[in-house]
């Protein structure tokens, strides 16, 4: 029987930073706190939350600052609410004028949804949109229990088809755009 490869490091740093988030604040009721909006899904996902005001403060007002919102930090701040794995991974870099993410990470559910920022999703090649009110709505239309099969077409930044793994058996994303995620199937994960 072959074995598969390791994934490459990067792609480890990225799920290490990913399981360091989902163990921190950085969690919807948290982030709606902190942008004052009353909830972080349906309409509220919308407007244009990321130019709100960011009102956490510490390591979630870094965090916050960088995924969400798409800002710049001091250097020092991001290191404060980050480990070196995420700039191993791609997801911040450093500049003279301090530190920004090359996306956005979005808390939805217990989910975390990586997307292109909103100045960056046209520039070159076609962008990896956020997921909207209407992206909620199909997650929550996901049934329940558990299927045999889920194929998301058009699957952007996995919003629905990271939902759907869930509950079914094998989860199928696909997008034309090279930037998306790749095409994969993945395995059931339990219900959390």
């Amino acid at each position: 029987m072959e074995s598969s490869p390791p994934p490459p490091p990067w792609m480890t740093d990225t799920r290490r930073v990913g399981e360091a988030l989902r163990g921190s604040a950085f969690r919807p009721r948290a982030v709606a706190n902190a942008l004052g909006v009353l909830a972080w899904s349906g309409p509220a996902l919308d407007g244009l939350w990321w130019q709100r005001k960011n009102l956490a403060e510490g390591p979630l007002g870094a965090q916050i600052e960088l995924l969400v919102r798409g800002g710049r930090v001091p250097t020092a701040a991001a290191r404060d609410a980050f480990d070196a794995r995420a700039w191993r991974a791609g997801i911040l870099e450093d500049g003279p004028e301090g530190t920004v993410s090359t996306g956005l990470v979005l808390p939805l559910e217990c989910d975390l949804v990586w997307t292109d920022r909103p100045e960056r999703a046209f520039v070159g090649q076609s962008g990896v949109f956020m997921p909207d009110s209407t992206s909620l709505a199909l997650r929550r239309a996901l049934p329940s229990e558990p299927v045999a099969r889920h194929l998301d077409l058009g699957s952007g930044g996995g919003a629905v088809a990271v939902r759907a793994a869930r509950w079914a058996e094998e989860t199928l994303a696909l997008d034309v755009n090279p930037r998306a995620p790749r095409p994969s199937t993945a395995p059931r994960r339990s219900p959390a």
